[in-house]
């Protein structure tokens, strides 16, 4: 597995990996016709934006050749902000072989991440990775996250 550094070019890309990935997890929990993520997550102005954060540092997740995901994190506050992979790689051990590369590089401790409060999986994945639930974040009566922290 290698990560390769995303470029501003590469919002078209970006935004299938994050469209596809957001819409797996909402259809999940919701139902197969359910489609739904952050703002502008399906329409280039979340790729946009993650693109050109400077403190982003932005892969795209490689197994040989086959491109199966993306990961974007900000070391000076040591915040993961976005990990998606496609759908068909998830559950294949992938997600914890990137996430263990990452802590190898940049080490293990003091690492937080959001998540929606209905992403059962993902709180799964995160506490099995070391993190804990430390709070939640409401942006309204029907969109909560879950604030871990490792």
């Amino acid at each position: 597995m290698n990560l390769v550094n995303c470029k501003m070019n590469d919002q078209n890309q970006l935004t299938s990996i994050l469209t596809k990935s957001f819409n797996y997890d909402t259809a999940l929990y919701f139902g197969d016709n359910v489609q739904d993520g952050p703002p502008g997550y399906n329409d280039g102005l979340l790729a946009k934006k993650i693109l050109s954060n400077p403190s982003f540092t932005s892969f795209f997740i490689f197994d040989n050749q086959n491109l199966i995901g993306f990961i974007s994190y900000c070391l000076e506050v040591r915040e993961l902000h976005y990990f998606c992979l496609l759908p068909e790689f998830i559950g294949q051990g992938y997600g914890t072989n990137i996430w263990q590369m990452i802590e190898e590089k940049h080490g293990k401790e003091g690492w937080r991440v959001e998540t929606p409060s209905y992403s059962i999986g993902n709180h799964y994945f995160y506490r099995k990775l070391g993190f804990e639930k430390i709070g939640e974040h409401y942006y309204s009566e029907t969109a909560v996250s879950f604030v871990f922290e490792k």
